[in-house]
């Protein structure tokens, strides 16, 4: 019996009612599937290997190993070096950058797998909302790592970008996004920021009105101190996504896990109640 006709006698024994309920759980988990821009995806991959190529890497490395790796997007040595590190690297919390610094290039590698993980509409979809408010874009990206909303705007929207700040720990990882975003847009106003001490905030230049911040508050010893630093660099009007959700359990990297409470501090600062954008919260200045 082939398929079909297995499907269709599976079909007959199954009632009417109870079938077109599985479809429509079918339909929905369709939709609900986050897809993977491949396209996207193998244009990071190249540009990875055209930058281990750059800086006098090993890129044939990617032919090896390093690919099938990237592509299945697995990230299981990630967790027991973390592991390793935090049980044997003596105060570690007081020492994250020296934490990152010795796990820098499995962070590169983490980072490298997002595109082909079906993670990226918590990138994109700030990114094109945002971009979409204003005619006119200043973009602060807070902890950026691999920046993918902005690099993925700068593809398909460039005209509505001005200029750009990056501010993450001097970590290769950084220095792949400078190279990549001076590739694909050589003439954007850009500035990075390269911190080697996790709470500092660097004195920057210019006024913004695009936030973006993903996986940083939880990380830092004081996350509101920060928080109003950067906020002084906010025009008037202005957009931002911030991850502010609980991350539960202290462990890792993780200082301070619990910051929803931050939400309440951007509503003091003149921004409306948040809404959900793939799992961000997005928070509206109006002058």
């Amino acid at each position: 019996m082939n398929k079909t006709d297995l499907k269709q006698s599976i079909r007959k024994v199954i009632p009417p009612i109870l079938w077109d309920y599985l479809l429509k759980i079918k339909d929905k988990r369709d939709k609900n599937k986050k897809k993977i821009d491949t396209e996207f995806a193998y244009f990071i991959l190249d540009s990875a290997i055209e930058y281990s190529k750059h800086i006098g890497g090993d890129s044939g490395s990617f032919d090896r190993r390093l690919k099938n790796l990237i592509l299945n997007a697995d990230n299981e040595c990630n967790s027991i070096i973390q592991d390793i590190l935090t049980a044997f690297m003596p105060d570690y919390e007081k020492n994250l950058y020296q934490y990152y610094k010795n796990q820098e290039y499995l962070i590169f590698y983490r980072f490298l797998t997002y595109p082909f993980n079906d993670g990226m509409s918590s990138y994109f979809l700030p990114y094109e909302k945002a971009l979409a408010r204003f005619q006119s874009n200043d973009i602060l990206d807070y902890g950026s790592g691999i920046p993918y909303g902005l690099i993925y705007s700068l593809l398909n929207k460039r005209d509505s970008i001005n200029s750009v700040a990056l501010i993450d720990l001097d970590l290769i990882h950084l220095d792949f996004a400078q190279f990549l975003i001076k590739k694909i847009a050589p003439n954007i106003k850009l500035n990075i920021y390269k911190l080697r001490d996790t709470d500092s905030f660097p004195e920057i230049e210019g006024k913004y009105n695009f936030f973006f911040g993903k996986d940083i508050f939880e990380h830092l010893t004081d996350p509101l101190k920060n928080l109003k630093k950067l906020m002084n660099y906010s025009k008037p009007e202005a957009i931002c996504y911030f991850d502010f959700q609980d991350h539960g359990e202290k462990i890792y990297q993780h200082l301070n896990p619990n910051i929803g409470y931050l939400s309440d501090e951007m509503v003091k600062m003149g921004f409306q109640c948040p809404t959900k954008t793939s799992g961000l919260s997005e928070f509206i200045r109006n002058k």
